[in-house]
């Protein structure tokens, strides 16, 4: 699972069994031992993520600025929300949607009646950043920045909400 994060956050969502089987030490034979198809991994390691993201939520519920942090951490480290996002139409990625926007919602409507958020700022704009955020994230990498992450993350968060990044 870790080789694989780290060719999905290398190479972005769109890889081949074999780069994650090379970047394993494994055979393609194994691979398919363990996952039917590259959605199935793909999907294994969003139910990861959307996990984590369902229990940050319920334990920093007026969190709403600390909790897209975390998805966008999770979306450069791994690409995967951003194939999620892209593929929300597939009932597999759609229900990984739906309960990443009933994680978020709650801590979306405090921080809005906090004025912590941009006016009309939705959760499906907060998911549409990190698709970009993992495209500028490539960008740096390509052109020699190491701060890059930093750099996205003040980047959407000036973008998102009315305070400081965290």
């Amino acid at each position: 699972m870790i080789a694989s994060r780290r060719v999905f956050a290398r190479d972005g969502a769109n890889v081949s069994v074999g780069k994650i089987a090379k970047e394993a030490s494994v055979s393609r034979a194994t691979f398919y031992r363990n996952f039917a198809t590259l959605d199935d991994l793909a999907a294994t390691l969003m139910e990861d993520n959307v996990e984590l993201v369902e229990q940050f939520a319920s334990k920093e519920p007026d969190s709403m600025a600390t909790l897209y942090h975390l998805l966008l951490d999770i979306a450069l480290r791994d690409g995967l929300i951003a194939k999620m996002f892209a593929h929300s139409r597939s009932p597999r990625f759609k229900e990984y949607a739906d309960r990443l926007d009933a994680a978020m919602t709650p801590a979306l409507e405090r921080a809005h009646d906090a004025g912590q958020v941009h006016a009309g700022v939705t959760v499906r704009d907060v998911m549409s950043t990190l698709p970009m955020a993992a495209a500028g994230k490539a960008e740096n990498e390509s052109a020699g920045r190491n701060d890059g992450d930093t750099r996205i993350h003040q980047i959407f968060h000036r973008a998102l909400f009315t305070t400081t990044a965290p």
